[in-house]
């Protein structure tokens, strides 16, 4: 057996000590005051009741594990009287998503990783306990007959759950990603290019309307806040689960709860004179207001979209808006929507990169036309694993030099002649 294997055994272990231990503890009181109650005076009312129970169910348990009874203790204390193994993460600020997949099973992203957290639930009770303290905390008690949660907290963060009896729950917590960091910032980090930089600044002071796309590692996060830190004398109105930083001008739009208010929100967002609309179009809904503001005239646009490559993102946006129209107007609008598509990973030597910066000039058949202005070329695998390439220009000037003329944008066309740069 492997030392990975033990350590899973050892957990399997503990958390099925934990659920008898909590069975005991909890006969006979009422499930509503156990969803209820938390906080440290109950902390103290379950203590005695922990100490009691576990020297009995330890004295039947024979040879257990050394630090058992400390670990088993501590889950205990934290299913009876707080969050569970949710309270030590939230606590953990560099914690941005916590995943649950069935009661003991809790993914953890931190910096756009993800790894197993080292604990999780004893079971499906102690999780819905968790998640009705949470629910209360927001301000939005859970009803006894909702299986479909959906809450905002004063902080920012969402929970999403979907309770299924009898069978394993699924659970999402996000936090607001913060946006930080300047497109000079970016090219100290490798990520873009000093004549990339000079293009998105163009782009912006141009007001043209700007789509990134990556995998959801973190990578958005950095390009969306560069670009938002360049906008000039404008606010930025954010409609995404960001949370701005000192550096940013502007403020978070409250979408509502329905379709119909974020549709509202995001049409009133994009009129606003100085107003400079962050987005990110991740349901159907959200994405055909955006599309629509932009079509009635809104620019200025900084869009976002999570897919593992930029077709696939644009692929998704067309499906989105094809659910209340035909595929070929979905094809056309999306095609007038965006001038610049921006397309950012994390390549294998743990460095983002924008891999392109491409204009959307049209549909081509059953597909959108991309013409691409700059891509990344790896070209070797360096000492300690590190992807060196160049950013390489298209080599001619682009259509949308001609959008950036017309809207007054200092612009220098040798940007696209200029040989590679790393």
């Amino acid at each position: 057996m492997t030392r990975s294997d033990e350590e899973d055994t050892q957990r399997a272990l503990a958390l099925d000590l934990v659920a008898e231990l909590v069975l005991r503890i909890t006969q006979g009181i009422p499930t509503a005051q156990l969803e209820a109650e938390r906080g440290e005076e109950v902390a103290a009312r379950f203590e005695p009741l922990i100490r009691e129970a576990w020297t009995r169910l330890s004295g039947e348990r024979h040879h257990l594990p050394q630090g058992t009874s400390e670990a088993v203790l501590a889950l205990a204390r934290a299913e009876l009287a707080d969050l569970g193994p949710l309270s030590e993460l939230l606590s953990d600020p560099t914690v941005t998503e916590i995943a649950v997949v069935g009661p003991r099973r809790l993914t953890v992203s931190r910096g756009g990783r993800q790894s197993l957290a080292p604990a999780g639930f004893s079971g499906e009770q102690a999780l819905r306990w968790a998640l009705a303290r949470l629910c209360a905390a927001s301000g939005e008690p859970m009803r006894p007959d909702e299986t479909e949660l959906e809450r905002r907290f004063a902080d920012g963060m969402q929970l999403s759950a979907v309770l299924r009896p009898g069978r394993e729950s699924l659970v999402l917590l996000r936090r607001p990603r913060r946006l930080s960091g300047s497109l000079d910032d970016l090219v100290r980090r490798g990520t873009i290019s000093r004549a990339i930089a000079t293009f998105l600044q163009q782009c912006l002071s141009a007001r043209l309307n700007l789509l990134v796309v990556g995998p959801r590692d973190g990578g958005i996060d950095l390009v969306v806040g560069a670009l938002a830190s360049a906008v000039s004398d404008e606010e930025i109105l954010c409609a995404a689960d960001f949370e701005l930083g000192p550096e940013h001008q502007g403020r978070r739009i409250p979408l509502g709860a329905t379709s119909e208010q974020a549709s509202r929100a995001i049409g009133l967002a994009a009129r606003v004179p100085l107003g400079r609309l962050l987005v990110e179009v991740g349901t159907p809904p959200l994405t055909s207001a955006v599309c629509a503001a932009i079509a009635d005239g809104a620019d200025g646009v900084i869009a976002c979209r999570t897919a593992g490559s930029l077709r696939r993102g644009l692929s998704r946006i067309v499906s989105d808006i094809a659910s209340t129209r035909s595929l070929s107007a979905a094809r056309e609008l999306v095609a007038g929507s965006f001038e610049i598509a921006i397309e950012v990973a994390r390549l294998r030597d743990d460095r983002y990169r924008v891999l392109r910066i491409a204009e959307v000039t049209g549909t081509h058949g059953d597909e959108l036309a991309v013409s691409d202005v700059f891509t990344f070329i790896p070209d070797r695998t360096a000492a300690g694993g590190l992807i060196e390439g160049s950013f390489v220009p298209c080599g001619a000037t682009p259509p949308v030099a001609e959008m950036l003329r017309a809207r007054g944008a200092i612009f220098d066309s040798a940007l696209f002649s200029r040989p590679p740069s790393r």
